[in-house]
């Protein structure tokens, strides 16, 4: 399928969830299908967890038959690393994690040269991308 076909299969799917009334199945269960077959490439190209999908309502077995993984939330924050320092809240609210996942995340990149101190000390530490991320 073309990114446009997954791009309608899955806003179809999803507005059908949505809205649909309690006893209409049927339309969502025709859809299941082109959402099964679309979700996958659709959630890499637009960076969607399948989290966010789940939190949404699209239910877990529906995620697994389409073939998406739970992504480890180190590497939602690392998506949010930038040239551009970035407090821990910062990083926590753009990742959609708690704070301590951050600090353990960026306790792990540091030493590894993925992150380094931008700025600050004590309670106000800002992180960008280290030297070895960038090259």
């Amino acid at each position: 399928m073309s990114a446009l076909a997954d791009e309608m299969a899955v806003r179809a799917y999803l507005r059908a969830l949505a809205g649909a009334p309690v006893g209409c199945s049927a339309r969502l269960e025709a859809l299941e299908e082109d959402f099964v077959a679309s979700a996958s490439r659709w959630a890499a190209r637009n960076r969607v967890d399948r989290r966010v999908l789940h939190e949404f309502g699209v239910p877990k077995t529906v995620l697994d038959q389409a073939g998406m993984v739970r992504r480890p939330a180190a590497d939602l924050v690392r998506d949010h690393y930038s040239g551009h320092g970035r407090s821990v809240g910062a990083l926590a609210q753009l990742a959609g994690v708690s704070e301590a996942t951050v600090r353990i995340t960026l306790a792990e990149d540091e030493p590894a040269g993925r992150v380094a101190r931008a700025a600050g000390g004590g309670r106000s530490v800002l992180w960008r991308v280290g030297r070895r991320a960038r090259a």
